[in-house]
């Protein structure tokens, strides 16, 4: 079935209503069919023609033997959604209609007793595991050595999967995080018959360095090969789409695409830094590539083209976007090697900036309608918004310029050149993680005609040691603002008529997700955890979940699911929470602070999978 994804039918919009800079899509109340809650599911065509369909998000049945329905409401039942049957005892045997074509994360976990389940020959998707904690994932007559197969789909590995994978040959999927965070596999071939590698299914395993994909693979799914050690892929003609993160943080140095070429995100290939071109054939009717660059063709008369991936190690100081170009990518940009300095057009009426680009001055065209730019800094066309403050830009002291009135979430963020930032009287509002992870900044200057500073407005400024702010106690008190985030010393807040202590160094920090802006992708299928005996996990949002630092528990420190067992899954769980794919419970974010120094990041998983391995 061949849809419009949602990128582009927002884009559309955007054409159409030029003043609409969002798009809002209202959640429909649970309906229920017998035991199952459902929901409709609605996909558009290339010519916009609605087609509906059903997802199952829950079961609320005793059964031993469950049958899911093929139809409800006269519609097919396309999507059984992750969590959708967990931590129910009393389910033996599941019988999946062949309508099914996506079966989202856990979708039965801790179903303890289920020992028979089928997977439909027409599945497209399985998210992270799928069977994890059942009967039938505890039967050793189950795995092939240390993989799990069920049918022609490969659904888990154990953590003694090592050296040279061999994936059999009739898999059709390997499904999501399969091999996630395994630090012992150094080699994977995935056969022909494999048409979806899924959701982090190789994602951060740091010593796979050689992966062969052959003819036939279609999908390469949502971080699949992120944070591996592959320095080359050869991609199949076969390949249609390749989803955001994919080979992200690699050291792969080209990438040549067919003329089947349907679908590849902006940042698949992010944060590569060896990554000199992206080419695709020229007869692909999709995108295009010059110079290494890759773009996607406007498909309508109405709208200009695309820029999808600049390669972070492309040689020059100095690119100007080309006047066909109307719209850039998610990320970009990021990750830069040699770009220090990028020139817009008026032709581009959406950017996305916010991620580390290494950027150290932006130009906007004279004549845009929407963007200016002054000494290399983004503001709004009538100058009042600061939008992006470029990561790489050089000098040590700056002071907004005068006349701006509101500072954008994430406009300040990662330039480790500013030691003390000034916002000017008239200043009015900051936006929460406007000021972010700006590692050597120890001042930050407030005016008294602040009436908003939303909570966290700065976070991960690990040097700051003064706020300094124009007005007095009473009035900053009247603004009610929690400055949280972690922070390595104590931070004064110096008003006009005494000093407050905001922060103590080193105590109770706040953890807070770093500022990117919301995927409007609608790909990655990984679940909600609900399950009672772990950690509340929720779709990320904004307002991030606060942790202190850890007290007396009675789980281990990584324990992050609270099994009372450190093992992958809890690695896998840090992982996803630093992906924004899912958000952690106050206890689970102090158990996550692995490596004990107020952080939750990467050092956390590596130090997880350290201790799993023995070598800490």
């Amino acid at each position: 079935m061949k849809t419009l994804s949602f990128k582009k039918l927002l884009a559309c919009i955007m054409a159409l209503l030029v003043l609409m800079t969002s798009l809002s899509v209202g959640m429909a109340t649970a309906l229920t069919e017998g035991d199952f809650e459902y929901s409709i599911d609605t996909e558009y065509d290339d010519d916009f023609n609605a087609i509906k369909s059903i997802k199952i998000t829950k079961y609320n049945g005793n059964a031993a033997d469950v049958v899911i329905p093929d139809k409800i409401e006269d519609l097919p039942v396309t999507i059984i959604g992750s969590n959708a049957f967990a931590n129910n005892t009393s389910i033996k045997s599941v019988k999946i209609p062949e309508t099914v074509v996506e079966i989202g994360g856990w979708a039965f976990d801790n179903c303890s007793n289920l020992t028979d389940i089928n997977l439909p020959a027409n599945l497209e998707t399985i998210g992270g595991y799928l069977l994890s904690n059942t009967a039938f994932e505890k039967d050793g007559n189950n795995w092939d050595g240390e993989l799990l197969y069920l049918d022609n789909y490969l659904l888990n590995s154990t953590d003694q999967a090592a050296g040279d994978i061999t994936i059999k040959d009739g898999t059709k999927i390997v499904s999501g995080f399969a091999f996630s965070h395994n630090p012992n596999i150094t080699s994977v071939k995935i056969p022909a018959s494999v048409k979806t590698i899924d959701i982090c299914a190789f994602d951060h395993c740091s010593n796979l360095a050689s992966v062969t994909l052959s003819e036939g693979l279609e999908t390469i799914g949502y971080a699949a090969f992120e944070n591996t050690a592959i320095t080359e892929i050869n991609i199949p003609n076969s390949v249609k789409t390749v989803e955001s993160l994919a080979f992200s943080h690699t050291a792969i140095e080209s990438v040549n695409f067919s003329a089947n070429l349907e679908k590849v995100d902006g940042d698949s290939f992010a944060n590569c830094p060896n990554l000199k071109s992206v080419n695709v054939d020229s007869s692909n009717p999709v995108f295009y590539s010059t110079d290494g660059i890759l773009f996607e063709k406007s498909q309508y008369d109405f709208m200009g083209d695309t820029l999808m991936i600049y390669p972070s190690a492309k040689e020059g100081t100095t690119y100007s976007v080309p006047e066909n170009v109307e719209y850039l990518g998610y990320n970009t940009f990021a990750g830069l090697v040699y770009l220090k300095e990028l020139n817009i057009p008026a032709s581009v009426r959406s950017m996305s900036l916010a991620s580390k680009t290494n950027l150290e001055k932006i130009n906007i065209a004279d004549d845009h309608e929407a963007y200016k730019s002054v000494d290399g800094v983004v503001f709004s066309k009538d100058g009042s918004v600061i939008l992006y403050y470029p990561d790489g830009k050089k000098g040590d002291k700056y002071e907004v310029t005068s006349g701006t009135k509101e500072a954008e979430y994430g406009s300040i963020s990662y330039n480790n050149n500013l030691k003390e930032l000034t916002f000017p009287e008239g200043f009015e509002k900051i936006e929460r993680s406007a000021v972010y992870g700006c590692e050597n900044l120890e001042t930050i200057n407030l005016p008294s005609t602040l009436t908003e500073l939303e909570d966290n407005f700065t976070g991960y400024c690990l040097n700051l040691t003064t706020i300094n702010f124009n007005g007095t106690k009473a009035q900053w008190e009247a603004l009610g603002t929690n400055v949280s985030g972690y922070y390595d010393k104590d931070i004064n807040l110096v008003c006009t008529d005494g000093t407050i202590l905001l922060v103590k160094g080193n105590e109770e920090p706040t953890f807070t997700t770093e500022p990117t802006e919301p995927s409007t992708s609608t790909d990655a299928t990984e679940p909600v955890v609900t399950n009672p005996t772990t950690p509340a996990v929720t779709e990320p949002s904004e307002g991030n979940t606060t942790a202190t630092n850890p007290a007396e528990s009675e789980f281990e420190i990584g324990d992050v699911n609270m099994d009372k067992k450190l093992n992958i899954k809890d690695a896998t769980t840090i992982q996803k929470y630093l992906a924004n794919i899912v958000t952690l419970d106050e206890t689970a974010l102090k158990l996550a602070d692995f490596t004990q120094d107020g952080k939750v990041n990467i050092k956390d998983t590596s130090n997880i999978q350290k201790r799993l391995a023995g070598i800490i």
